[in-house]
């Protein structure tokens, strides 16, 4: 399994970034980067949400994907979930940046859907003038 010291190096070399860049970009200490990339110590879930933002990847890059399991809530003895090793707290943490982009994503497509209305409203108007 590819740690996450090694991920972070794999992703930065590839960027053709430097530690400090990196640690520039996120607004930490260089050595904080290092011992990230060492396995010495591990970003929060913010900095690992920043992470995915400067190397351009999908969070669950950065997630741990052992303790998968498989479990039914009907029958016990059947898997059907997965599970991150992860608290809701954490798991809070990841869901609200999406569910924030979502609200937005709802709010401006009624705004746009507000809009089209107005043109066609406006488009009826300039079409009755004629």
């Amino acid at each position: 399994m590819t740690t996450l010291g090694t991920k972070l190096r794999k992703f930065r070399t590839v960027a053709k970034l430097s530690q400090q860049e990196i640690a520039d970009k996120l607004n930490i200490r260089q050595a904080t980067y290092s011992n990230w990339e060492k396995g010495e110590t591990k970003p929060s879930l913010d900095h690992i949400i920043k992470l995915s933002e400067v190397f351009n990847v999908p969070v669950q890059e950065f997630l741990p994907t052992s303790n998968v399991y498989i479990h039914n809530q009907e029958n016990n003895d059947n898997a059907m979930g997965i599970n991150f090793g992860l608290d809701d707290k954490d798991l809070q943490k990841i869901l609200e940046p999406i569910h924030l982009l979502i609200q937005q994503n709802n709010s401006q497509n009624e705004i746009i859907k507000n809009l089209l209305e107005q043109n066609k409203e406006l488009i009826e108007l300039l079409k009755n003038k004629k």
